[in-house]
C-alpha cells in the first residue's frame, strides 16, 4: 500500500469516526430532550415532528388532536371537558404561543379564580373563526365566555378568512366590494401587515437547509446557543426591549403611524 493510499484510508477512517460521533451525540441529545417540555413545535419535515395544525374545510385549519399538548378536540388543554365554568376564545395570545401551556392566560385565570377554564384559543384564528367554534364552546355550558381580541392583526385575519371562503363579495354591498378591490390592488393589506409586524429582522435569507437544521438538529442548536452566549448575542429584536422608549425608537415609520 502506497503512502498516499495510507493517508487516504486514514482520512476516511477518521472522517467516518467523526461523523459517527456526531450522529451518536445527536441521538443522545434527542433522547435527553424527551424529558424537556416542547413549546410550540412546528413541522419543517413530515418525519421531524407532529404538526400543531391540520387542515379543516370549515375553519381553514384547526388544532391537531395528535399534538402532544392538545386534547382530543385539538385545543391546548390536558383533557377535553364536558363542562367548564369559563371558556376562552382568541388567537395565539390565548393559545399561549411561545410559553408553556400552564402559562397561557386561560390556565393562569383558572388557577387565580379556582374556576375550571377551557382554552379554545388557536394561533392564527380570526374573530370569524372564533365565532365558528362558538357553538362548540357553548356546548360546555359555561357561565362565561371570554373572547380576546388583538387589534394588531385580528381584523386582517378575518378579512383573509372571508377571502379564503370566497365570501368577501357576499359580506358587503357591491359598492363597498369594488372599493375594497381597488384598495387591495393599490395597496394589498397583507403587504401592509408584513411591514407592520417587521421587527427589524435582517433581510438576509436563511437557507432551507439551515432552517431545517435549526428545527431538527440538537447539536446545531447547542452550538448556536454556545455561540450566542460567547458573543453576547440574544437575537432579540430591539422592538421587544423591556425599555419602552428604546422599543419605540425601533419602530419603523409604518408602525409609528399605526400605533
Amino acid at each position: 500500500m502506497t503512502r498516499s493510499q495510507k493517508v487516504l484510508r486514514k482520512s476516511l477512517v477518521n472522517g467516518t469516526l467523526c461523523v459517527g460521533g456526531i450522529v451518536l451525540f445527536e441521538l443522545l441529545l434527542h433522547i435527553l430532550s424527551l424529558s424537556i417540555p416542547v413549546i410550540d413545535r412546528v413541522t419543517v419535515a413530515p418525519w421531524a415532528s407532529v404538526s400543531r395544525m391540520v387542515d379543516d374545510e370549515e375553519l381553514e385549519f384547526r388544532g391537531n388532536p395528535h399534538f402532544s399538548e392538545h386534547d382530543e378536540w385539538g385545543f391546548r388543554n390536558e383533557d377535553r371537558l364536558t363542562n367548564a365554568a369559563i371558556v376562552a376564545l382568541g388567537d395565539s395570545h390565548t393559545y399561549g404561543t411561545s410559553v408553556r401551556s400552564d402559562q397561557a392566560w386561560p390556565q393562569v385565570l383558572s388557577v387565580m379564580t379556582t374556576r375550571v377554564t377551557y382554552n379554545m384559543g388557536m394561533g392564527g384564528y380570526s374573530p370569524v373563526q372564533s365565532q365558528g367554534i362558538l357553538t362548540l364552546a357553548l356546548s360546555l355550558k359555561p357561565d362565561l365566555v371570554i373572547f380576546a381580541l388583538y387589534f394588531g392583526n385580528d381584523i386582517f385575519e378575518s378579512f383573509s378568512f372571508v377571502q379564503w371562503r370566497d365570501e368577501l363579495e357576499e359580506s358587503m354591498s357591491p359598492t363597498q366590494f369594488q372599493e375594497v378591490l381597488a384598495l387591495e390592488k393599490k395597496s394589498p393589506l397583507e403587504e401592509e401587515i408584513v411591514n407592520l409586524f417587521s421587527m427589524g429582522e435582517s433581510n438576509q435569507d436563511v437557507t432551507g437547509f439551515r432552517q431545517w437544521l435549526s428545527y431538527n438538529s440538537k447539536v446545531y442548536g447547542m452550538l448556536m446557543t454556545v455561540k450566542n452566549f460567547i458573543t453576547g448575542s440574544t437575537q432579540t429584536p430591539e422592538i421587544l426591549s423591556k425599555d419602552f422608549h428604546h422599543a419605540a425608537q425601533a419602530l419603523n415609520p409604518i408602525q409609528l403611524e399605526y400605533w
